[in-house]
């Protein structure tokens, strides 16, 4: 495989079938929809009234969404279990065909020069972050799920992407608990951080790819 086509074209089948995985997950929230309950009474004991009449209506809804939510949190690590493995074929393909030498100012304290994380330092940005910079921390973290001592580039990115500037106070920064290591009710991140992509289909997948090392 002497290209990036060459090796895009020798994984195409399995990656598709990937992300038919993935997608076949993220159908089952398509269920988890919930009816909402509006009322226009000011009263306490009328709107308890207007609400035990409209649960009785919508009673099977209700416990469907419950339902797929609960199915869908079942089988959560099963999906970022099919991220991580896009990420991992991403990440082979970045290390083997990114000819890139440049290091973003960000990262030339961590980052040395001719060392692998130079070559992810490719493609468009998310959150002030190449995406190939993502990637690498994405398939990093996936490839440690047994602890969270990751080095401190993979660390570096991850406290980027966590970190979200107040829109009405700048300088202010709020955590995003899907990136944030220190966040104990996650395990793999790789849902996440392909969700952050808009890898949901291949072709975005593809896309990127293309962009990246075409």
């Amino acid at each position: 495989m002497d290209t990036i086509e060459d090796y895009l074209s020798k994984t195409e089948s399995a990656t598709i079938k990937l992300f038919e995985g993935i997608q076949s997950y993220i159908n089952i929230l398509k269920d988890a929809h919930s009816p909402a309950f509006a009322f226009y009474e000011s009263e306490e004991e009328k709107i308890q009234k207007e609400y035990r009449e409209w649960e009785k209506l919508n009673r099977g809804k209700i416990e469907n969404a419950i339902a797929a939510q609960e199915k869908f949190v079942d089988e959560s690590f099963a999906l970022a279990t099919l991220c991580g493995t896009v990420l991992q074929l991403a990440a082979m393909g970045i290390q083997k065909y990114s000819k890139n030498t440049d290091i973003i100012p960000e990262f030339k304290g961590i980052i040395k020069p001719g060392t692998k994380p130079v070559k992810f330092c490719v493609g468009r940005s998310e959150r002030d972050l190449p995406i190939g910079l993502i990637i690498y921390a994405g398939r990093n973290q996936y490839n440690h799920l047994d602890g969270r001592n990751l080095n401190p580039i993979n660390t570096a990115i991850f406290k980027k992407l966590s970190q979200i500037e107040s829109f009405n106070n700048k300088g202010t920064f709020y955590t995003d608990q899907a990136f944030d290591l220190k966040n104990e009710l996650i395990v793999n991140y790789s849902d996440n951080i392909t969700a952050l992509l808009g890898w949901r289909a291949y072709d975005s997948y593809l896309a990127d790819m293309r962009s990246m090392l075409g």
